[in-house]
């Protein structure tokens, strides 16, 4: 969270002398994943500062990494900070526990450090920006620079689903939010996420959480 750290895994019992087989330097914003029964050893400077995490099991794309770093997002490690500041200040169970479900929810969100691509990153800001606004295909691959072609399969490569479907993702997060932090009309969410007819949005909305807006609200 803070400076940098040296860190090496290697695979074997305890005792046994085999070379490392992964070495890297992480700075703020990356992390590890070190699979069970790995060795690791790792050096830094006192200044540095460093969230270690011990879990019982991964998500299930982490155990498929072909290298174990991970790229933390910004509100990750927002709340990684948090936790931090928590842990270092108070012993609470009953805030704890709760902490270790959310930060378990936010790991699976995680991308493997090796698949950021910094062109597609332009994309995801510019479709985070505003909502309420589908852009064509080929404004999105001239964001980032890239041919209509290799961007969708650049994007789908490292984000699992087409542009405009992951766009519905962040639209469908958006809207569960605002329903339930806010009284904003069901209207109003709508055209917020980019939809004009208050029906279809919520079709989407039940197809995609379960129970159409106000239900969802309600609870």
């Amino acid at each position: 969270m803070q400076g940098r750290i040296k860190l090496a895994i290697g695979s074997s019992e305890p005792g046994e002398h085999i070379p490392f087989r992964f070495e890297s330097e992480l700075g703020v914003k990356q992390a590890v994943v070190i699979p069970p029964g790995h060795i690791h050893r790792f050096s830094s400077h006192q200044e540095s500062r460093f969230l270690v995490a011990d879990i019982h099991s991964l998500p299930a794309h982490l155990t498929q990494l072909k290298k174990p770093l991970l790229a933390v997002s910004s509100h990750f490690f927002d709340f990684c900070l948090f936790a931090g500041q928590q842990l270092n200040n108070q012993l609470d169970p009953d805030i704890e526990q709760p902490m270790g479900h959310i930060f378990y929810h936010l790991l699976s969100q995680q991308q493997p450090y090796a698949q950021k691509d910094k062109r597609i990153e332009l994309v995801i800001d510019f479709l985070k920006k505003d909502l309420s606004y589908t852009p064509e295909l080929s404004q999105l691959s001239d964001i980032a620079c890239l041919s209509l072609s290799h961007f969708k399969q650049r994007f789908t490569d490292i984000y699992g689903q087409p542009p405009l479907q992951y766009l519905k993702v962040l639209r469908m997060q958006k809207a569960r939010a605002l329903l339930s932090h806010s009284d904003i009309p069901v209207a109003i969410i709508a055209q917020n996420v980019g939809y004009t007819d208050a029906s279809a949005f919520s079709r989407s909305f039940r197809q995609y959480w379960g129970q159409p807006p106000k239900a969802y609200r309600a609870r």
